[in-house]
């Protein structure tokens, strides 16, 4: 699991997700607290628009039709822009970087 902690000025953090792999993903962004935010059938190859999520840990778990890679800890703070992306493995790997 990865932890990344970052801090900001603007109210909400955003996350979009890189699907890196050959198949489609679905992705939950689960704030700690707040609605869970289901993105289904991200294609091959595609990058989703920004999603905004409330300030604070946010879990990225992605699910594929085979392995899934492990979930990641995002600790976002205000105003920031993640870009989580997919890449193959084995086991495929999830990584975020700051925009």
């Amino acid at each position: 699991m990865l932890a990344l902690v970052l801090a900001g000025c603007s109210s909400n953090s955003s996350i979009r997700i890189v699907n890196n792999l050959s198949g489609k993903i679905n992705v939950s962004l689960q704030p700690a607290a707040g609605s869970t935010l289901n993105v289904k059938d991200v294609s091959a190859g595609a990058t989703t628009t920004y999603y905004d999520v409330p300030e604070g840990n946010v879990r990225i778990h992605i699910s594929t039709s085979g392995t899934n890679p492990a979930d990641v800890d995002l600790a976002a703070l205000k105003g920031k822009k993640f870009t989580a992306t997919v890449n193959p493995g084995p086991p495929p790997v999830t990584t975020v970087q700051q925009d």
